[in-house]
């Protein structure tokens, strides 16, 4: 008994040093891509209004460019399609038939942008001005959700 007890601290010891070496590990961004499209206007009458408000997962490739202002960017006439981006591209990622992604980056802030025909979409803005923004703490994963949304109706 008195060997075994002597043993738990040791693998306290190893269990805290594990722990910490996972969280300050890897850090980045994950999440889903969704579709929305359409009448999304609720109606009493209509039943398939909350399957469509919540959306449809759709594989897309993801642009992470660093943090990205408006004075960056030439926006198409919708305001949400982007044609020119002056920021630097930190790197791309394809999502799955789930629309899930997942990117491995260094803590920081990044602008977020989705691949359409017609351009890099994005429709969220921060106090700064900052499109799509999404900030990576060191050793977390931000968890986000897009919400691909240009062509449908309120």
């Amino acid at each position: 008994m008195k060997h075994v007890l002597s043993f738990v601290p040791i693998l306290l010891i190893l269990f805290n040093c594990s722990a910490q070496k996972n969280a300050t590990g890897q850090s980045g961004i994950s999440g889903r891509v969704l579709w929305l499209e359409g009448n999304l206007m609720p109606s009493i009458s209509d039943t398939s209004y909350s399957k469509r408000a919540q959306g449809t997962p759709k594989q897309k490739t993801v642009y992470i460019y660093e943090a990205t202002q408006r004075h960056q960017v030439v926006a198409s006439e919708s305001g949400s399609i982007y044609k020119d981006i002056s920021s630097r591209l930190i790197t791309k990622t394809k999502t799955d038939k789930s629309g899930y992604f997942k990117v491995n980056l260094q803590p920081g802030k990044y602008s977020i942008f989705i691949q359409e025909d017609e351009g890099l979409f994005a429709n969220i803005f921060d106090g700064q001005g900052i499109i799509n923004p999404v900030t990576v703490e060191a050793g977390k994963f931000t968890d986000i959700v897009i919400k691909v949304n240009y062509k449908a109706v309120y």
